[in-house]
Order: C-alpha cells, then structure tokens, then sequence
C-alpha cells in the first residue's frame, strides 16, 4: 500500500522551538527537507507466528534511494490498529532518513569547505561562490562598477541597479590591475540564479 505522509506535530513543536531558541542559524536537515525527499511511503505488514502485528514504513526519495525504521508492534495483538501502527512505524522510518540526510549534507559541507580552502586567498570585501564557474564576487552596483572601471556610465542604464563585481578564479585573462582573473558586473538577481556561496 502507498500514501502520502502528513507532517508529524512533533516535528512541529520541535522547528517552533529551534526558531525561538535561535538554532537556525547555520546549515541544518529541515523538516521540509524531510517532506522534500519522500516521494512515496509503502506500508509491510507482518504477522509473527505468534500473532504479533509487526509493520514497516519504507519511504522512498525522489533519487530512488529508499529507507525504513525499526517496526511498530502491539504487546496485546488485539489493540492493533492500522492507523496508530503505520504512523508509529512512519516516525520510525522518518527518524532514519533524517540520518541519511544529515549525512548528506554534512558531505555536502565538508567538500564545499575542500573546495574553499583549495582558493586563492579571497579578496578584501569579497565572497567565494560556486556556480557553472568558481568566481570572487562583492556587492557592487551598476555605477559603483562603472566607477570602479573608469567608465561612464551609459544613459540608458540605472546606476541604481543592484549587483556584483565578479572576478573568475579558474579561467579568465585579467582585464584590471588590481585583479588576477576577468571581472565583470552581474546584476543581482541574475547572480543569485547562477552562483551560490562556498
């Protein structure tokens, strides 16, 4: 049997109080990181020779990769009830798969930071970022640029817009004295579609 899981309240009252106690400041496994790698749920019943009720919640994620928890059973068979024994058994399932995906980030983490520490040095007032390149990258708007190039800046451009300096670490002849790789501008929201931070 397939279902779709419905959030525990459990999970709930634990975010409300990660947020209230301010423990959501860095990288972390979110319950909506949870609903987001289950794809489907498939219930296995079970029944012991003696007459234990023993069922699984096996859910599978979007990669195919599927995972399950420790079983729900009852003591007295005759308390067996399908709605309290899969959601027990969903929990169960739910609890392993914040593991995996605990995993999966700090793995993500740790060869974001190889990769850091595989940089040149990092510019004064610049970040690192990753995206189809590794580039420096600091907040800079469209006329700060062009004041940065020596340029004027075109009457048909704002000078307001927001965005960045964008230096390429790994390909790029420099085309400024104070950079080692090719700058150029990039408007914010396009930036923030292509790159994100390592």
């Amino acid at each position: 049997m397939i279902r779709t899981p419905s959030p525990a309240t459990g999970d709930q009252a634990v975010e409300q109080l990660i947020k209230y106690v301010g423990a959501d400041v860095a990288p972390r496994v979110t319950p909506a990181d949870v609903e987001a790698a289950t794809k489907t749920v498939e219930y296995v019943k079970h029944v012991s020779v003696s007459g234990k009720v023993l069922r699984w919640a096996v859910i599978t994620t979007p990669n195919g990769f599927s995972v399950t928890g420790r079983p729900s059973v009852a003591v007295s068979p005759e308390n067996d009830k399908a709605e309290v024994g899969e959601s027990v058994a969903l929990e169960n399932a739910t609890d392993e798969l914040w593991a995996f995906l605990g995993f999966e980030l700090q793995t993500r983490l740790a060869a974001a930071a190889a990769k850091r520490a595989a940089l040149p040095p990092t510019p004064a007032g610049a970040r690192a970022y990753t995206g189809t390149k590794d580039v420096f990258a600091r907040p800079m708007t469209r006329a700060e640029y062009n004041v940065y190039r020596g340029w004027e800046l075109p009457a048909d451009e704002d000078g307001n817009d927001k965005g960045y300096l964008v230096e390429y670490v790994d390909g790029g002849k420099s085309n400024h004295p104070a950079h080692a790789g090719y700058i150029s501008w990039s408007p914010a929201d396009v930036f923030a579609r292509a790159y994100s931070p390592i």
